[in-house]
C-alpha cells in the first residue's frame, strides 16, 4: 500500500538575481583546477572577483624544457620519447602516457589559475586527495590562517569507471563512490563551523534517470542530492545550497564514445561556455527553494525541451520536475 508518483516536466524560466559572493569571499572548490569544474569556477570568478582555493590530486610539476614548443598530446609524446631514446631509457607505453598526462595536467592547472586572475578573481591550487580528511584539514586551516574565512564550498570532484555492475570491481566502485560521497563528508565536516554563503554540489542527471554502467555514479550523486536538501535546512536562508544534476558536457569526462552514445539518445551535450553561464545563473537565482536541479538539453523525463540552453530543476516542495531556460 501507499502512493505512487510519476514525475512530469514543465518549462520554468530562471529568475535572475544577484550573486551572493563578493571580492572578499573565499571559496573552496574540489576538482576545480581542470575540466568542467574549472570552466564554471572561471565564470564564477568573473562574476564575483572572489578567491578560489582549488583542490585536486594532480601535482603541478615543471615540464621538461624540450616540451615547451610541443602544443598537443602527440607532440609532447613524440618529444618525450625522443628524449628518452637519446638518454638510453626504455619507456613502456604506460610510462610514456603517464609523463604526457603530467605535462598536460600541469599546463591545464596553470592555465586555470591564470584565467581566474585575468577575469578579476584569485586562484590558488593545493594538491590533496579530497577523501583524505587529515590532509584536507591541514589545507583548510592554512586557508583560514593565510587567506581568510571560508565562505563557500563547491564540490566538483568526480571520477568514472563505467561498467555494467556484474563486471565492476569493488575497487572501481569505491573510487567512484568515495570521491563524491566521502569527499563531500570531508568538506562538510571540516567547514561545519564556517559561515558559508554558498554550498554547491556537482551531481549528475544519472542520479535522476540512471545510466548504463554508472550504478556507482548514480548512487553517489543521489546521495549528494539528498544531503543538499538536508544542508539547506541546517544552514538556513543565509546560505545558497544547490545540487546541480548536470547532463553530459561537451568536454570533461565525456569521451568520444560517450558523446556518440548520448547523441544517439537525442541528448544534447552542454557546451562549456553555456554550462558555466547556467552555473552562475543558478547560484544568483532568486529561486533558492529549488535545491535539487537537473541541467542539460534532452534530459527531460517526459516531453521535449532539447537545446543546449534548456535546464531542469526539481522543486522540493511539490516533487515536480521543472525545465528552466538558462540565459
Amino acid at each position: 500500500n501507499g502512493d505512487r508518483l510519476t514525475l512530469r516536466s514543465e518549462l520554468i524560466a530562471v529568475e535572475s538575481g544577484q550573486t551572493p559572493l563578493a571580492a572578499n569571499d573565499v571559496i573552496v572548490v574540489s576538482g576545480g583546477a581542470r575540466g568542467v569544474t574549472a570552466a564554471t569556477t572561471i565564470k564564477l570568478a568573473e562574476s564575483s572577483g572572489a578567491t578560489f582555493v582549488l583542490l585536486g590530486r594532480s601535482e603541478v610539476q615543471d615540464e621538461p624544457a624540450s616540451c615547451v614548443d610541443a602544443i598537443d598530446d602527440a607532440a609532447i609524446k613524440r618529444t618525450l620519447l625522443e628524449a628518452a631514446t637519446l638518454a638510453g631509457d626504455d619507456l613502456t607505453p604506460r610510462q610514456l602516457s603517464a609523463q604526457v598526462d603530467r605535462v598536460l595536467n600541469s599546463r591545464e592547472i596553470r592555465s586555470t589559475l591564470e584565467t581566474i586572475a585575468s577575469v578579476g578573481g584569485r586562484g590558488i591550487y593545493r594538491t590533496v586527495d579530497i577523501t583524505d580528511r587529515a590532509a584536507v584539514a591541514v589545507v583548510l586551516t592554512e586557508v583560514r590562517g593565510t587567506i581568510g574565512p571560508i565562505t563557500g564550498v563547491v564540490h566538483g570532484a568526480g571520477v568514472l569507471a563505467d561498467k555494467v555492475i556484474a563486471e565492476k570491481t569493488n575497487e572501481q566502485f569505491d573510487a567512484v563512490f568515495s570521491t563524491k560521497v566521502t569527499g563531500l563528508k570531508t568538506l562538510l565536516d571540516l567547514t561545519i563551523t564556517d559561515s558559508l554563503k554558498l554550498l554547491c554540489l556537482f551531481s549528475s542527471v544519472a542520479a535522476r534517470t540512471g545510466n548504463l554502467g554508472q550504478s556507482d555514479y548514480a548512487m553517489a550523486n543521489e546521495v549528494l542530492n539528498k544531503v543538499a536538501i538536508a544542508e539547506q535546512t541546517r544552514r538556513g536562508p543565509g546560505c545558497v545550497v544547490k545540487a546541480l544534476g548536470w547532463g553530459p558536457w561537451a568536454g570533461g569526462m565525456v569521451t568520444p564514445e560517450l558523446k556518440r552514445h548520448f547523441e544517439s539518445m537525442g541528448v544534447t551535450l552542454i557546451p562549456l561556455g553555456a554550462g558555466a553561464t547556467m552555473f552562475v545563473d543558478e547560484i544568483a537565482s532568486a529561486q533558492t527553494d529549488q535545491v535539487e536541479v537537473v541541467l542539460g538539453g534532452g534530459v527531460l523525463v517526459s516531453g521535449s525541451a532539447n537545446g543546449s540552453n534548456s535546464t531542469l530543476s526539481q522543486r522540493a516542495d511539490d516533487s515536480r520536475i521543472g525545465a528552466e531556460v538558462g540565459a
